[in-house]
């Protein structure tokens, strides 16, 4: 089975896209959220909803260990993320 990680999980696109990829049950997806503040919608789908702060290196390389693709919707401003 391979390992999709979807970055930015919890903003208007990467919620469209987890849904659907979660909804395909062909690949183990791993929604990374910045904050629970944006993630109600994600919450009801009852999937694990990681917290990953994506200027940290060493955070980033761990939450992509294992994955065959990686889907990036963080959105990036003046250098600070916002998911």
């Amino acid at each position: 089975m391979s390992k999709t990680v979807i970055l930015g999980a919890s903003g208007h696109v990467g919620t469209a896209i987890t849904e659907h990829f979660l909804g395909l049950n062909h690949s183990e997806v791993v929604p990374y959220i910045h904050s629970g503040a944006r993630a109600t919608r994600l919450a009801r789908l009852g999937t694990t909803l990681p917290m990953l702060d994506v200027s940290s290196t060493q955070d980033l390389q761990a939450a992509l260990q294992g994955a065959q693709f990686v889907i990036d919707c963080v959105f990036m401003l003046d250098g600070e993320a916002y998911l």
